[in-house]
């Protein structure tokens, strides 16, 4: 592709170079960044001069990535490569891009190094992002860090409120326990506590059903007992951490329904379990 990008004449100097790729960055003064916040979503956004935008995002249970929306170039995007530099006018002679990793495919979204990329434009450093293109177009984004600073300031209050989980990743779950045990453990606590942070923030739940199960091993009245007394601790925790009891459902079911064989020690291992199970009707 040959497009004329015009450039701030420092920024040609410092960008035009690099990569051989096609340059782009906005006029300092019409650098513009937009927040957008929910439970579920963080996302930070500019547009770049004839380019199109560029968005940082975060959603629940899954890395920040990045995503670029061009209006001009269609091709799916192959490989990048992030990097941050210092500003121009903070240095007395133009400073070179450092790069934080080699260039990477692109698998399904830009989203290694990302976190540290944020970062840089946090303190106060441009942002690089360079793409190659599957018709082996290569570009060369630049983001300055400027009118950031409210922005930033709700991006991170965002992220320290954001859901820990995603609906796909909350809505079906198994705890699993040692044999004879029913009390939930350390790290089955804090699974809890990111699970109750999730029921706390999605307003959609209409039921959570909780589930029972023991493996073969003994007698069945023991296992059903046991099965019982497994899912009865969940429900008291979900109870005391502040759900609505009028949301959850406890069932039993002993060693009726295994998941796996119980030949086997790990087999068994996966028979002994809560599965927690959340329903919501639909909305965004």
């Amino acid at each position: 592709m040959s497009l004329k990008v015009l450039l701030p004449a420092v920024g040609c100097l410092f960008f035009c170079s690099i990569l051989n790729a096609q340059p782009f960055m906005s006029a300092l003064d019409q650098v513009q960044w937009q927040l957008s916040s929910n439970s579920f979503e963080c996302k930070m956004t500019t547009n770049v001069e004839t380019l199109g935008s560029v968005s940082i995002v975060k959603k629940a249970g899954y890395p920040e990535f990045i995503d670029v929306t061009s209006t001009i170039y269609t091709q799916k995007i192959k490989r990048y490569r992030l990097g941050s530099s210092k500003a121009p006018w903070g240095v007395k002679i133009l400073p070179d891009v450092r790069w934080l990793g080699p260039a990477l495919p692109l698998e399904n979204e830009i989203s290694v190094g990302v976190a540290s990329f944020t970062r840089q434009l946090q303190q106060g450093d441009w942002g690089h992002i360079a793409l190659t293109y599957a018709d082996s177009d290569n570009i060369h984004a630049v983001l300055p860090s400027v009118n950031l600073g409210d922005v930033f300031d709700g991006y991170y209050q965002c992220l320290r409120d954001i859901s820990p989980f995603s609906y796909e990743q909350v809505r079906d779950r198994n705890l699993y326990y040692a044999g004879g045990s029913y009390l939930l453990n350390a790290q089955q606590k804090q699974e809890m506590t990111a699970i109750v942070k999730y029921l706390s923030l999605d307003g959609l739940v209409t039921k959570i059903l909780i589930d029972g199960h023991s493996n073969s091993i003994g007698n069945p009245v023991n296992n059903l007992l046991l099965s019982q007394q497994r899912a009865d601790d969940v429900y008291m925790y979900l109870m005391e951490a502040g759900i609505s009891t009028k949301l959850l459902e406890v069932r039993s079911h002993g060693d009726r329904y295994p998941l796996k064989s119980d030949r086997t020690a790990s087999g068994r291992e996966k028979n002994r379990r809560v599965n927690l199970r959340i329903i919501r009707r639909l909305g965004k």
